[in-house]
């Protein structure tokens, strides 16, 4: 089954893979995400291929994940805002058909080996809602250990704890 998927960079010209992957995380798990999906699905496309601005790209990686030429998941890597030398890893997401195959797993190590190549980094956060099991089981057996839980309003009107894991790079 490994062989089934890969994992690639996403860069300009995949920007509607972006579109299309990060509409379908958001609509079908809305739960677990910091935005909308009624709020990004009236984004025009500028929004989406400002994902891949060039002054971003030694700071900033998109992952997609792949079953033959169909985008099946995603996730990113991004510049923490509390900490200089450290980055976050969000939106992860993997389309519920191919959940069960180890695909978060995969993309997280993806994401992982990207931040440690790159010397702007020396550690990576990931955070997610309280109840996310699968996204904690994820986070743990990649190596990341719980630095705080906080509680949070999140965009489906909700009050939560969210989870908040650090690894050092």
């Amino acid at each position: 089954m490994k062989d089934d998927f890969d994992i690639k960079r996403l860069g300009l010209a995949d920007w509607r893979d972006l579109k299309a992957i990060r509409l379908d995380a958001l609509k079908q798990d809305p739960q677990f995400f910091l935005r909308r999906y009624e709020d990004e699905i009236l984004q025009g496309d500028e929004f989406w291929q400002k994902s891949f601005a060039a002054d971003m790209q030694d700071k900033r990686a998109i992952f997609g994940v792949y079953a033959q030429s169909r985008i099946i998941g995603m996730g990113g890597v991004s510049p923490d805002n509390d900490d200089a030398d450290g980055a976050r890893l969000g939106g992860g997401y993997i389309a519920k058909a191919y959940r069960g195959n180890g695909l978060a797993h995969r993309l997280i190590s993806a994401r992982i080996a990207w931040a440690r190549a790159n010397p702007a980094y020396r550690s990576l956060y990931l955070s997610h809602r309280l109840g996310n099991a699968p996204s904690q089981a994820v986070a743990l057996k990649a190596g990341f250990a719980l630095l705080k839980q906080q509680r949070i309003q999140w965009p489906d009107g909700g009050y939560d704890d969210e989870l908040i894991y650090r690894l050092t790079l």
